[in-house]
């Protein structure tokens, strides 16, 4: 059991740092465009899309992006869970 927990943490942790690297990445619009680029939001998107849905019929957001604020709330959350298991 312990192991998992070390791992989703891990995971979770990782994920973290995709999700900064996507938020610094939309101020960078040569590396939003590049093969890397591509990569970090075919990982975000996932996560952030559903996020983005939910946000919408709530928040009037404007032109501000809280799909990731509200990502890195719920990171957080779940790891907070998972060491209190």
């Amino acid at each position: 059991m312990r192991l998992i927990q070390v791992l989703l943490n891990t995971v979770l942790g990782l994920y973290s740092y995709v999700l900064l690297f996507y938020c610094v990445m939309s101020w960078l619009p040569a590396v939003r465009q590049s093969p890397l680029g591509d990569l970090i939001s075919r990982l975000t998107e996932p996560v952030l899309t559903p996020i983005r849905r939910v946000l919408s019929r709530y928040v009037r957001s404007g032109m501000f992006d809280w799909s990731p604020v509200a990502a890195f709330v719920l990171i957080y959350v779940l790891r907070s869970i998972i060491s209190a298991l």
